[in-house]
C-alpha cells in the first residue's frame, strides 16, 4: 500500500447483489483519500491534494466478502499510474461505518509475484470512516 500511495501522490468486475456486499456501497473517507462504492462495480476515488484540489480516478471494484478476511479489488483505472493495475485488497470491518482496508498493486501486464495481503499490516492499513 505505501507503494501505491507513493505512486499516487506522483502524478467489470462484478457488481454488488447481496445484503452483505451493500454493506460496502457508499462513500468512506480516511481524510485525504475518498472512495465512493456504487452499484454494478463502479466506483471513484478522490484524493485531496490540498488547496482545494482534488485528483479523481474513474475505476471499477470486486467486493467479496465471503472471504475471511474480506476481499475487495479495484482496477480499471481510468488514468495514471494504476492503468492495466488491480489493487487485491483485504478488508475489515471495525463497525458498520468503518472498515480497515490494505492492499497490494498487481501490474496485469507483468509476472512480479504479488498476491493479496494475507493479514493487515500496521504500516500499510488504512482505516476509512462512511460519509454521512
Amino acid at each position: 500500500m505505501k507503494n501505491v500511495l507513493i505512486l499516487l501522490f506522483a502524478f467489470g468486475f462484478f457488481g454488488c447483489s447481496s445484503n452483505q456486499e451493500k454493506e460496502i456501497i457508499g462513500s468512506w473517507t480516511n481524510g485525504a483519500h475518498t472512495f465512493e462504492f456504487m452499484e454494478g462495480g463502479n466506483a471513484y476515488w478522490l484524493i485531496d491534494l490540498g488547496e482545494s484540489r482534488t485528483d479523481t480516478f474513474k475505476m471499477k471494484y470486486r467486493f467479496n466478502p465471503s472471504k475471511k478476511p474480506m476481499h475487495l479489488d479495484l482496477t480499471g483505472f481510468d488514468k495514471g499510474l494504476l492503468i492495466n493495475s488491480t489493487l487485491l485488497g483485504i478488508v475489515e470491518f471495525t463497525d458498520e461505518n468503518t472498515f480497515r482496508f490494505d492492499c497490494e498493486a498487481k501490474n496485469e501486464a507483468v509476472k512480479d509475484g504479488i498476491t493479496r495481503p494475507g493479514n493487515f499490516r500496521a504500516d500499510q492499513t488504512q482505516s476509512y470512516t462512511r460519509v454521512e
